[in-house]
């Protein structure tokens, strides 16, 4: 009822020294109400203008950041974490093994070892020394005969003595139809166990950090040939 009074106050009056009558108190109360009308729809209009300028600075905001800043491209170094590409393998094209001819490696890896005791790669950048020789067994009997470290590298060898430690998970896995079994030997290796044609025991051997998948370690070791020169590591 203020509201109205206000109204009232606000409308412009003729001046008359006579009182008003009936029919003119009427027009005014109702030239209020019309007033009090468009002031409430104006007061929600305006509102709703707010709003809606509002929620388009928010949406601005969230969809092109802050002023100067742009979308970070892929390759650039920016606040959107970007996940490396997976490692591909492709077709090897240099010298085969005398023990051990293989179809393909990492793309970009190095061939440090190929002999009749071993295939070894390394990715590139890593330290193509050929020392150290690395612990294979599950039981930790090092690798005698072996000239190179199987730290942080792909090595393919004949299974010998070498066995799946009996705590680990094991898969079952088909290589070229033959059966295979895959788990993971002590410092983060995957290891593949599988026969090849002639019923030899292959060991490949394969570091977590590298980043193939378990169809990768599978295709990898489908690639590979036991030659009649193989021989196992230690003799």
């Amino acid at each position: 009822m203020q509201e109205i009074v206000d109204v009232l106050r606000e409308l412009p009056h003729v001046d008359s020294p006579a009182a008003a009558s009936a029919e003119t108190v009427a027009a005014d109360v109702a030239r209020g109400h019309r007033a009090l009308i468009r002031r409430r729809r104006n007061r929600i209009a305006g509102s709703s203008l707010v709003v809606a300028a509002v929620a388009a600075m928010v949406v601005g905001v969230t969809q092109f950041g802050p002023a100067g800043s742009r979308p970070t491209a892929a390759g650039e170094s920016g606040t959107t974490t970007q996940q490396a590409p997976r490692i591909q393998l492709v077709a090897f094209t240099g010298t085969q093994p005398a023990g051990f001819r293989v179809d393909t490696v990492p793309a970009d890896w190095q061939v440090i070892s190929s002999n009749r005791n071993e295939f070894v790669v390394v990715p590139p950048g890593a330290d193509s020394s050929s020392a150290l020789p690395m612990v294979v067994g599950s039981q930790g009997a090092e690798a005698e005969g072996s000239s190179v470290s199987y730290d942080g590298r792909i090595a393919v060898t004949l299974q010998g003595m070498s066995r799946l430690p009996s705590e680990t998970p094991v898969t079952k896995v088909s290589v070229n139809g033959r059966d295979g079994l895959l788990g993971h030997a002590k410092g983060g290796v995957i290891w593949l166990i599988f026969s090849d044609a002639a019923g030899k025991k292959v060991l490949v051997q394969v570091p977590t950090s590298v980043g193939l998948t378990t169809d990768q370690v599978v295709s990898f070791a489908q690639g590979i040939t036991v030659t009649s020169d193989a021989h196992s590591v230690g003799g």
